[in-house]
């Protein structure tokens, strides 16, 4: 049998968390709990109200976060960091990956609001186009993809139960003003 290469080295030397640059000692802002991901009121990048801010300790530079994210790209204090450091441009991470799971904000060891913090960066990044086409889809059929009659015709000839059709007034309550108000002519 063939040695791979890196067998013979420990697999904490593999497993290294991703070294991102900490935040400035105590300039971490983070944004308290409020609705909204970005979409809101039918139109991207606008969540409505203001945004509290809080001073959480800083970010210790740990690589917890990065190291239980799910997604590869994300790494919760690179945010921490772009957001202490004011930056104006759009983030280098793409926070629309996150999967918002909180696993990088239950393992911090400096109790920093990652999950705040992606929030609020959303709220300042248009959301990617696919992202506003599944929630048009949603509030229309109830699905980010829409099935139509053919999907149902497709499952039937596969001996499969035809999917069931969510009624569009019961996506816009619990949407709620996200959503606006029922059109006329729509299914109910």
């Amino acid at each position: 049998m063939r040695q791979l290469p890196f067998a013979s080295a420990p697999f904490s030397e593999y497993n290294r968390p991703r070294r991102i640059r900490p935040a400035q000692t105590g300039a971490a802002l983070a944004a308290t709990p409020r609705a909204g991901d970005g979409v809101a009121a039918g139109r991207v990048g606008d969540a409505g109200g203001d945004v509290a801010l809080k001073r959480p300790p800083a970010c210790l530079g740990c690589g917890l976060c990065a190291t239980v994210c799910p997604v590869e790209k994300v790494g919760g204090h690179a945010i921490v960091s772009f957001l202490a450091e004011g930056a104006d441009e759009p983030c280098s991470y793409d926070v629309w990956l996150c999967t918002s799971c909180w696993r990088c904000q239950e393992v911090c060891p400096g109790e920093v609001d990652i999950q705040g913090l992606m929030m609020e960066q959303r709220r300042r990044e248009p959301a990617p186009e696919g992202y506003q086409r599944a929630f048009e889809s949603v509030l229309a059929c109830g699905y980010a993809l829409c099935v139509g009659p053919e999907v149902n015709e497709l499952r039937a000839a596969c001996g499969l139960e035809e999917v069931e059709l969510v009624p569009a007034g019961r996506v816009r309550v619990l949407l709620g003003s996200a959503a606006g108000p029922p059109e006329s002519g729509e299914r109910d």
